[in-house]
């Protein structure tokens, strides 16, 4: 997919992101070749992605020296956050337009200890785990919610520490509910984009 990238400067992090009316473009053009591709959700700065890095950035003790992934990653903002803290950071996502934008990110802010890589995290292998998982916004379909709470679930019986950022709705309350023996904190925000507030969870969870 082909757009026009736009400059986004976030805690001196100088990300590259999608203009919001080339994606469309781009992917009008897609479906007209009859490419099939998945909407590209991934090309927009969620308030999730926000909340997170803005408790990553408050809370930088938890996230010190870690082997951290974070998993449907989109345009990554909190990985390049925690990267400040963390040995390293492994982040990734399915869609290949998705890693590489955050591989040119990675290189444009000259960090050494991220690496960038197209994966379903449905794969993700017991040998691959690392010390703490983010998520943002990954509980939107209720479809995937069986397959996210098993992912979950393994992660925290191997003992990783999760961070799961949520907006705060409806649709995902009994999701959230499964979890609530793993839930060791909640903190929450409300980030304001474009004159629109949104109400964000982050939801610490571990083995207890």
């Amino acid at each position: 997919m082909e757009f026009i990238s736009m400059d986004f400067f976030y805690d001196g992090i100088h990300l590259k992101i999608p203009e919001p009316e080339s994606i469309k473009d781009a992917y009008k053009k897609a479906l007209n070749l009859d490419e099939k591709i998945p909407f590209p959700y991934w090309s927009k700065l969620w308030p999730a992605a926000k909340a997170l890095a803005l408790f990553i950035a408050q809370n930088p003790n938890l996230f010190y020296n870690k082997k951290i992934a974070e998993l449907g990653a989109g345009l990554a903002l909190p990985s390049f956050v925690v990267a400040q803290f963390a040995s390293h950071v492994d982040t990734s996502d399915y869609i290949h337009d998705a890693v590489e934008l955050i591989k040119t990110n990675i290189k444009i802010n000259g960090f050494q200890n991220i690496s960038a890589r197209v994966l379903n995290w449905t794969n993700l292998k017991p040998n691959e785990y690392p010390e703490i998982v983010l998520l943002s916004d990954v509980n939107y379909e209720p479809s995937g919610f069986d397959a996210l709470y098993l992912l979950i679930s393994k992660l925290i019986a191997s003992d990783v520490s999760i961070f799961l950022a949520t907006p705060q709705r409806l649709q995902g309350a009994n999701f959230i509910n499964l979890l609530q023996n793993s839930i060791v904190s909640t903190t929450n925000y409300t980030i304001e984009i474009n004159n629109s507030s949104t109400p964000i969870s982050i939801f610490h969870l571990q083995n207890q």
